[in-house]
């Protein structure tokens, strides 16, 4: 299974723009995306450590939690220091106020 999953999926490198997917639908509205842009930071241990514009997220993916992209939307100098989780990124990007509609 790890072989076929390897060859499926393409290692990621630091500075590769990816979708992190999905999100839960506990996390999101109705309207907002299903997935997350970010880039990443870091590679240790098996677990990939990804930036959005909002910030670094707290936990590791494994590679099968995210999509890379083809075209470099995001670079690592524009992400803040700080740490956020992924519901709190969803809230943020909400084009709505989060969770609720009004």
């Amino acid at each position: 299974m790890v072989e076929s999953t390897n060859k499926r999926l393409r290692p990621a490198t630091v500075g590769d723009t990816v979708l992190v997917h999905p999100i839960p639908d506990v996390d999101r509205g109705r309207g907002d995306h299903k997935n997350v842009k970010g880039v990443i930071t870091a590679f240790k241990d098996g677990f990939y450590s990804i930036g959005t514009e909002y910030g670094k997220l707290e936990s590791g993916f494994t590679r099968n939690q995210f999509s890379a992209c083809s075209e470099k939307l995001l670079d690592n100098s524009a992400v803040p220091d700080n740490f956020i989780t992924l519901r709190e990124v969803a809230r943020q990007s909400s084009s709505g106020t989060g969770k609720g509609f009004f």
